[in-house]
């Protein structure tokens, strides 16, 4: 609703009050539909009394921060703000939750004024992981790429935590070879411990969720909606480690950045599965008879530096008493 008055007197053509309020604001007590209060500082005054005080509060400050509330003319709780005559400006509370961009304009300027604004992280893997009836099953592609380059057809994505704990990594692999964890890689984190079986995501901006079965990578939209059609509670081993499979062959065939074999490492109570190239969907077809040979010299050597190494004098080690 919104209401609205005229500062000055009648005929002025001076400034108008406007109050816009969401409806769920208490009417105050003797104003009638149709009616009009005759002071609007006691209009805000009352609504702020009312069952959501909080929010007109709200809205007190939302409209300072746009600058449209002048608060050394009206009293602090009056929800008015002044515009030119016969404008009404109204404003709804913005509800709990979602997107903030407050910070979208500063971004901007700083972007105008050369700052180099971080890129998108790409991760080219595909990496999942769900819980059956006796444990955790995690599954991962063995594809390592660089760019638009191949650059390890075999590598190993399932991280040794602890004997009970295994993480899958998706990011670059230098992050994930050496720091499983870093908040530049997305993660995979599944384990069983004295209470059962749990499965956590952990991804790239920090954030982190619990769930029954998940998917990370640029694979992750394949291999979901395999999870999302035939993943159901209370899986066997076997069926487990199937589905799995199945969700990490649909991101090797759909993803670029995915390829090559299908690792798994199934963890119980008190055991853990490692099981190494489980599937190999991509073998290779054609192997030329005559065998491959290449010429030394094809590559041409832009640069040579050769690094020599410093020896270390020896330290004999004696008995310190002898002396």
């Amino acid at each position: 609703m919104a209401w609205r008055a005229r500062l000055g007197e009648a005929g002025d053509s001076g400034l108008e009050l406007s109050l816009g309020l969401p409806a769920y604001f208490a009417k105050p007590s003797g104003l009638d539909a149709g009616e009009e209060p005759g002071d609007a500082a006691t209009f805000a005054l009352q609504a702020a009394k009312g069952s959501d005080g909080s929010k007109a509060r709200m809205f007190v400050a939302t409209a300072k921060r746009l600058r449209v509330l002048k608060s050394s003319d009206l009293p602090t709780q009056a929800v008015e703000f002044l515009v030119p005559h016969r404008m009404v400006a109204s404003m709804d509370v913005p509800a709990k939750g979602g997107f903030s961009f407050d910070l979208c304009p500063r971004n901007g300027m700083l972007e105008k004024k050369g700052l180099k604004v971080p890129g998108f992280r790409k991760t080219g893997t595909t990496i999942v992981g769900l819980v059956f009836a006796d444990g955790v099953v995690l599954g991962a592609d063995t594809r390592a790429t660089e760019g638009p380059i191949v650059a390890d057809k075999n590598c190993e994505k399932i991280h040794y935590m602890a004997p009970n704990i295994y993480c899958c990594g998706a990011g670059t692999a230098a992050d994930t070879e050496a720091i499983t964890g870093h908040v530049s890689a997305a993660l995979v984190l599944g384990g069983v411990d004295c209470t059962g079986p749990h499965l956590h995501t952990v991804y790239p901006h920090g954030s982190t969720d619990t769930l029954p079965f998940a998917t990370m990578g640029s694979g992750s939209l394949a291999a979901m909606s395999v999870f999302e059609s035939k993943y159901k509670e209370g899986l066997t081993w076997e069926e487990g480690i199937q589905l799995v499979s199945e969700a990490i062959r649909a991101g090797i065939f759909n993803d670029l950045g995915s390829g090559s074999n299908v690792d798994v490492c199934v963890i119980t109570k008190g055991k853990t599965e490692y099981l190494r190239n489980h599937q190999l969907p991509n073998p290779r077809t054609y192997v030329s008879s005559k065998g491959y040979s290449f010429v030394q010299g094809q590559t041409k050597v832009l640069s040579t530096k050769i690094t020599p190494f410093k020896t270390k004098g020896e330290v004999a080690v004696g008995d310190a008493m002898e002396e």
